[in-house]
């Protein structure tokens, strides 16, 4: 189907655009000026006054209301920069080529983002070459008036921070963006630092995946060529390639899923009431960095009004919906560059020859300020190479038939040239502001289709009263027919394709086998709308990152180029689950109500964390694995040992498992990688062995295109492979300090200060549908963490409209929060919701102007003329200390990880709420071991003392004192103190359950605020003998003239535990894994053999031990592993263990041999420490320390003691 849209732009001024902009900066060497201009400079409309109105609603979500376009790019610049202007900033100097300049050349971006792994030099020459002064004014040029007052409105309103920010700090007073408050880096910008912002953008799919190979290309010079096959395939078997590395972000998996439901495949429809659409956006993307993304909502009244998110730095709305269009993008499958072979002239290196004529490459001397070892900054100087095609790029590393070679003797020289079709796309972002206005669905896919400008992205998308939906991959694609490639392809290109399908590699050397420029395209050599993949449907449409070929299975897209995508080939387990996931929903079979799709049962369905892999082959692979019986399975297997390159190093003896255990977990597991799903990350490790079989060993019945979403199906593994793999899974778990039946959230998550987030979901690779993967992570060393170099579920929308006119009903989830900066309040709130699948609803009420925008809101005007309000300031936009504690209390979290989570102290927050639950205590010489000798008479008490990674509690009924009167404690309860580093105390009422029951408690700080100890009262009624808590508590009650220093000794919080190191214990910091198998191991074996032992808690201000058997061993959540001894608990997360050593040697003067073995964490500090008892007998002992003084001690990191 052909729509004709009325074009309101004249493409040939894109045209001329395009390739005036192409050849000066391909041919013009004088086009490369230096593009590092000083920030901040002057431009058009600087003198501009700008005025908008700024509210912050939910989690932070700011809405701006202006008046005109400028205005409105100001207040978005304005709330951007106060949530992330460190990430930002660093941003700008990136794109703007100067990080070897301040953070020297070697270094990288602390973050993970779409320019891939690339060191800061690099960075800096790639940024300098593509986007020079000629590129960014052929950028703004072809840009709308009302985009360009956009531009220049942000860059005022980003200024406008950054100064209302450093006179903050000068004053004092500010404690924003902490983490970069005196980086000489963090500067004003100007609109040039935009306009790179967005190239930057457009490179994402294409040349940013080459960024190091065109900065690293030189002329081969004299220097003779590599033996090599002439020209042929034969040497390039195989390119050393990682999976995904063409794509963006350089990994893959980075995509998304996006649903829409038509009136067919809605609630309504299905009930015969005629329906409305439902879109699904759930962008799989970073939560940190310069690419992630940041909602908000943008009005200017009568010509504006949407929501949603855009990148950092860019001041339009690139995900979201209006009132009258939804849309969202999954990353697409199509090629958005290509490459090209040159054939260099007899006599220079630097020449290459078109239809026989020899055409010279521009050399361009770029120049890059690097900062040295010693402080001092100098140039860099490279020349790099363009081409009338594109740079020059180094191929090399790829294979060495790909390098640039000089002419021999009967052997033509050969260069190779990258080009990117988002080069020359200048209509992306103008593109994203025009979706944004869309009054209709056919408006918006008219626009998609006349400008042809989505960079590297599929479009899903609804319009209101509306009974279909679109899906279309329609944007700037390489016009490269199937037969041009056929015709134009050299021998290196049909074995590139083979392995990297749909990148064109052309011959350069003729000028018929450039890209084509077709009638109606909006660029030269871009494929013309009508070529590109896209429909309507009136039931559902879908994507997850898969190809165009199927987007409903009832009507699959055939016969497009090749460069769009691949057709009839394998769709991946992810997709697979989508499409089941969509046809469940219409069909009313998932569980989750009436057949059709509604907004609350998509939202529930766009979380379904369900694991493909483990929904067809889960079955299979136990019937093959597990005994039927479930007894024990011993296997043998190695442990993963050190890495080095790509090839484990076998460090010690293989080991014996017992995959039992396992099996019987995966068998209970539903499938699912919920956050408290317990086999999720067993069977992913499994799945990593499995997965490891090349496909056509692995699985009996091939792929099928007559049967895309049934094929691959039948493992073809045999039993003793299934078992082994198992096996393996089990021991990495183990070396990560995880038992088989860990929850998903205690080995994946996000943490914010330190604090841990569970997370959900799960990688490409294993078929989840909800998306939380660090491919880079791996489970046995400890963690999975949705950290800066992860990427998630990200921004998710739910989005429908109502009939007749009805409101909009958007839901929203945003897993990274909008902040960078931990002293904001909207730091975590998005994660922690996230956390809890909490939707947010996202109403669009009616704004005419920007003067009535909700008065009593809460917002306030931001005057280019006038100060800033104190509301809209860093400081007045932050509600107290109390209300945040309490809002994170009331989402369940405790006092510990809150005061992580708001920068402060744990002290700290418990004074925050003195009063009638809060009573501080005295702490004087006399008082505190008075207190600590009357302890006994509150009857029964739980004494807890904790680390970071351990917890020991012991349960003590006495009715003798505990302790002393110099506060030292008895030996019925096994605890030691510092009294000089117990600062503070807070007798502490809470109040739970719905019959209010009293939960008392007594916490004791350091001088830092850290939690040295906390004693719980358990005896809610007590006997003649008990003193009353209350009464207790008031003849200790500290007095007004106790407060001072009791709130003033509290107030400043400290990251890291003091170490606390015993005997001659030293961390070995590269041993984590052999460490954690350690603890598991000597745990096991004393339980197993009965032995005593005495465990032990030691924070340094306090210690708490037991002796005894261990009784029990077990999971209980949240990586913690539960070990009872009689009326004492240890709680360890294992996970969090880095090393171990022991006190090990000959015996001291009381003719005792030590053997204490203690595990530290990663900052050095005791997480629990493990002995034999003194009841231990003689034959114990010995095996007990044969144990660790066998030959495999050098792997437990055992320390010994000289005699």
């Amino acid at each position: 189907m052909t729509l004709r849209i009325p074009r309101t732009v004249n493409p040939r001024k894109f045209l001329t655009l395009s390739v005036s902009g192409a050849l000066c900066l391909a041919i013009l060497g004088a086009c490369a000026t230096d593009t590092s201009r000083s920030p901040g400079s002057a431009s058009e409309g600087s003198a501009q006054s700008y005025r908008a109105r700024i509210e912050r609603t939910t989690d932070g979500v700011p809405h701006v209301v202006a008046n005109d376009w400028g205005s409105l790019g100001w207040g978005a610049a304005y709330v951007q920069a106060q949530d992330d202007l460190c990430t930002m900033a660093q941003a700008f100097v990136t794109y703007r080529g100067e990080r070897s300049r301040y953070f020297g050349a070697q270094g990288q971006q602390p973050t993970a983002s779409t320019l891939g792994e690339l060191d800061n030099l690099d960075s800096d020459f790639f940024f300098r070459f593509v986007a020079d002064d000629a590129r960014l004014q052929a950028y703004r040029d072809a840009q709308t008036p009302q985009f360009r007052a956009l531009v220049d409105g942000f860059v005022a309103g980003y200024n406008r921070y950054v100064n209302d920010w450093q006179r903050g700090g000068a004053s004092g007073v500010d404690p924003a963006h902490a983490a970069c408050r005196n980086a000489p880096w963090v500067t004003t910008i100007s609109p040039e630092d935009v306009y790179r912002r967005l190239f930057a953008a457009n490179l994402a799919g294409g040349m940013a995946r080459f960024a190091g190979r065109v900065v690293s290309a030189k002329p081969p010079g004299n220097a003779p060529a590599a033996p090599q096959a002439q020209g042929g395939a034969a040497s390039m078997d195989k390119l050393a390639l990682r999976p995904g590395a063409f794509d963006v972000g350089g990994g893959r998996g980075i995509g998304s899923n996006a649903l829409a439901f038509g009136a067919q495949g809605s609630a309504r429809g299905a009930s015969g009431q005629g329906g409305t659409s439902v879109l699904l956006g759930n962008p799989h993307w970073f939560l940190e960095g310069p690419d992630r993304f940041y909602q908000m909502r943008l009005t200017l009244p009568g010509q504006l009004d949407v929501s949603g998110v855009s990148f950092l730095g860019v001041p339009v709305v690139m995900i979201g919906f209006n009132h009258n269009v939804a849309w969202t993008h999954t990353v697409s499958a199509a090629r958005r560059f290509g490459l090209f072979q040159l054939s260099l002239a007899p006599d220079s290196d630097t020449t290459y020859l078109v239809d026989g004529k020899p055409v010279a490459m521009a050399p361009v001397v770029v120049s890059v300020p690097v900062r040295e070892s010693d402080g001092t900054v100098r140039p860099h100087t490279r020349t790099l190479y363009r081409t009338a095609l594109g740079p020059v790029v180094n191929l090399a590393s790829l294979s060495p038939a790909l390098q640039w070679r000089a002419t021999a003797p009967g052997k033509p020289g050969q260069a190779f040239v990258i080009r990117d079709i988002n080069a020359d796309n200048y209509r992306v972002f103008a593109n994203f502001l025009a979706w944004g206005r869309a009054s209709s669905l056919d408006e918006f896919v008219g626009i998609a289709r006349r400008e042809a400008a989505t960079p590297w992205v599929n479009t899903v998308a609804i319009g209101r009263d509306d009974p279909r939906v679109w899906f279309g991959d329609v944007g700037a694609m390489p016009n490269v027919p199937d037969s041009l490639a056929a015709r134009c392809t050299p021998p290196l290109g049909k074995a590139l394709a083979s392995q990297v399908p749909g990148v064109p590699f052309l011959d350069g050397s003729r000028s018929t086998c450039d890209w084509q420029t077709s009638p109606g395209a909006a660029q030269a050599g871009a494929l013309p709308a009508d070529a590109m993949p896209q429909m309507f449907r009136n039931d559902y449409v879908a994507n997850m990152n898969n190809t165009h070929w199927i987007v409903n299975p009832a009507q699959p897209l055939t016969g497009f180029a090749a460069v769009t995508g691949q057709e009839r080939t394998e769709m991946g387990l992810r997709p697979r689950l989508g499409f089941r996931i969509a046809e469940q929903r219409m069909q009313g079979s998932d569980g989750l109500g009436a057949p059709g799709a509604s907004v609350d049962t998509v939202a529930r369905a766009a979380l379904d964390a369900r694991t493909m892999s483990a929904l067809l082959f889960k079955s299979q692979a136990l019937a093959s694995a597990c005994r039927a019986d479930g007894r024990r399975q011993i296997v043998t297997v190695d442990p993963s040992g050190d890495q080095k390159g790509s090839q484990p190093v076998k460090t010690a003896a293989p080991r014996d498992v017992d995959i039992a255990p396992a099996c019987a977990v995966l068998k209970k597991w539903d499938n699912t990688g919920g956050t408290f799903a317990q086999g999720a990350v067993l069977w992913n490790a499994w799945w990593a062995q499995i997965k490891a079989v090349p496909e056509d060993k692995r699985f009996a019945v091939p792929f099928d295109p007559q049967r895309p979403l049934d094929t691959p199906a039948t493992l073809k593994l045999d039993g003793k492979t299934l078992v082994n793999g198992l096996g393996v899974a089990v021991l990495r778990l183990r070396e990560g300090g995880f038992t088989p039946d860990v929850e998903t959230g205690s080995a994946m998550y996000a943490t914010r200060n330190g604090v841990r987030i569970p997370w959900f979901g799960g990688c490409d690779d294993e078929g989840y549908f909800t998306s939380g993967c660090n491919s880079e992570a791996r489970i046995e060393d400890g963690a999975l963490k949705i950290d800066a170099h992860a990427f998630s579920n990200s921004y998710m929308q739910v989005v429908t409209f109502g009939a007749n006119g009805g409101p909009v009903d958007a839901r929203t989830l945003m897993a990274g929060s909008q902040a960078d900066d931990p002293a904001s309040p909207h730091f975590a709130d998005g994660t922690l919701r996230y956390g809890k699948q909490a939707w947010v609803a996202r109403p669009l009420d009616a704004v005419t102007s920007a003067t009535s925008a909700k008065p009593d809101s809460g917002g306030a005007w931001l005057d280019s003329a006038q100060a800033t309000p104190s509301v809209l300031s860093d400081v007045g936009a932050s509600p107290t200390l109390p209300a945040r504690w309490q809002a994170l209390a009331s989402q369940g979290l405790p006092a510990r990880e809150a005061s992580e989570l708001l920068g402060t102290s744990e002290a700290a927050l418990v004074a925050s709420e003195q009063g009638s639950v809060i009573v501080p205590l005295r702490m004087g010489r006399e008082d505190f071991p008075a207190m600590l000798a009357n302890l006994h008479r509150l009857g029964g008490l739980e004494v807890m003392v904790r680390t970071e990674q351990g917890i020991g509690e012991k349960i003590v009924r006495s009715s003798k004192p505990l302790f002393d009167a110099n506060g030292h404690a008895t030996p019925a309860l096994g605890m030691s103190l510092d009294v000089s580093r117990w600062q503070s105390a807070y007798a502490v009422t809470r109040y739970y359950g719905p019959k209010r029951e009293p939960y008392r408690q007594l916490q004791f700080f350091d001088a830092q605020g850290r939690n040295i100890a906390k004693m719980t009262v358990l005896d809610s009624k007590p006997a003649a003998h008990v003193m009353d808590y209350d009464a207790f508590v008031a003849s200790y009650r500290a007095g007004q003239q106790d407060i001072a220093s009791v709130t003033d000794a509290t107030p400043t919080p400290v990251a890291a535990q003091v170490p606390v190191t015993q005997g001659r214990c030293v961390m070995a910091s590269d041993d984590g894994r052999r460490a954690r198998l350690a603890l598991a191991d000597a745990l096991d074996t004393a339980r197993t053999n009965g032995w005593p032992v005495r465990i032990g808690v030691n924070n340094g201000a306090a210690s708490l031990a037991q002796d005894g058997r261990i009784e029990k061993i077990e999971n209980i959540g949240g990586g913690w592993l539960s070990v009872q001894i009689r009326h004492f608990t240890l709680h360890v997360r294992a996970s969090g263990i880095a090393a171990q050593c022991a006190d090990i040697g000959a015996p001291d003067d009381a003719h005792r041999q030590s053997e204490d073995i203690t595990w530290l964490d990663s900052h050095g500090s005791s997480v629990v420490s493990l002995a034999l008892a003194p009841q231990a007998n003689a034959q114990q002992r010995e095996r007990w320390l044969a144990m660790w003084q066998k030959g495999d001690a050098s792997a437990l990191a055992v320390s010994r003691r000289s005699p």
